[in-house]
Formats: C-alpha cells, structure tokens, sequence
C-alpha cells in the first residue's frame, strides 16, 4: 500500500515486490474499500477446497483396495 500511496503502478509493484499484477491490483482494491481492514488475510481466500478429508480417504482406501502388494500396478482383484 506504501507504493502505491507513492504513486506506483499496480504492474511496477508487483515486479516490486515478486508478485503478479492481479495480485498487486486485488490488495490495493482491498485497501481502498475496506481501509486496514482489507488486508486483513482471514476470511475468503478463493475457491473451496476440491478435497476434504473425506475424498482424501475415499481416494486412499480405493487405491490400496486395486494396487495389493503383490499383485500387478492396476490389477484388481
């Protein structure tokens, strides 16, 4: 926010800072709207979650259900 306090363009500061112009340009909306408040981290950080702990075990238990030592790479039994 300092940079851009100064004039700097969403694109200098990304390159500024080592992140992308997207990223530069999301905080300093954040910031303009919320004040201090907007950079604040917690809250909604993007997409859920595609897995959860559920589907972590599901995936497990069905691939050492097919790959039983041994057996062959993919053989089910």
């Amino acid at each position: 926010m300092l940079l851009a306090a100064e004039g700097m363009a969403s694109r200098a500061i990304g390159r500024e800072v080592g992140c992308t112009t997207g990223t530069a340009s999301k905080w300093r909306v954040r910031y303009a709207r919320d004040r201090l408040a907007g950079l604040d981290e917690t809250g909604d950080r993007g997409a859920e979650p595609k897995y959860t702990v559920e589907t972590d075990k599901r995936i497990l238990r069905y691939s050492t259900d097919r790959c039983r030592p041994g057996t062959a790479a993919g053989a089910v039994r």
